[in-house]
């Protein structure tokens, strides 16, 4: 089974937030079973970008992006993120759920509400560990970058 991260999961593994320790355990578990973690191309602008409003060491976030098989974006995929109906749902949002689609994910993780939507209503499963727990305290830890 293919499973595709969008950025507002995969920023879980370099920024501490309540569902990061269940994300980073769902994304090993996932991984373990042979199939690859992909995203868009797209995941590392996103990523960078957040690592500099952040604080975020470029290699911290380098590091977990050589764990993804990352997909170039298509023109078919432009095409179709353009196409989607939901007027909420933001553009690069779109993109994510357009190469989603194209490579043949059958589960998403996400924690963006507009995706989520988006998402189950072309039937996609939607995996966000942890939401459950919001609020939650995680134990402290000596070294603020969750490396997984």
């Amino acid at each position: 089974m293919i499973r595709y991260v969008d950025t507002s999961a995969y920023l879980k593994l370099v920024r501490l937030e309540a569902e990061s320790e269940p994300f980073a355990e769902a994304l090993r578990d996932a991984a373990g079973d042979g199939f690859p973690i992909v995203s868009s191309r797209l995941i590392e602008t996103e990523m960078h970008r957040a690592g500099h409003r952040l604080g975020v060491p470029r290699d911290v976030i380098d590091a977990q992006l050589a764990k993804l098989t990352l997909i170039e974006i298509s023109p078919w995929a432009t095409q179709r993120a353009g196409a989607f109906p939901d007027p909420h749902l933001r553009t690069l949002d779109a993109m994510h759920l357009a190469v989603a689609i194209e490579c043949g994910a059958e589960e998403i993780f996400t924690y963006d509400l507009r995706l989520t939507t988006s998402a189950r209503l072309i039937g996609i499963a939607v995996r966000q560990p942890g939401a459950e727990r919001l609020g939650m305290v995680l134990s402290a830890r000596s070294d603020p970058w969750l490396v997984v």
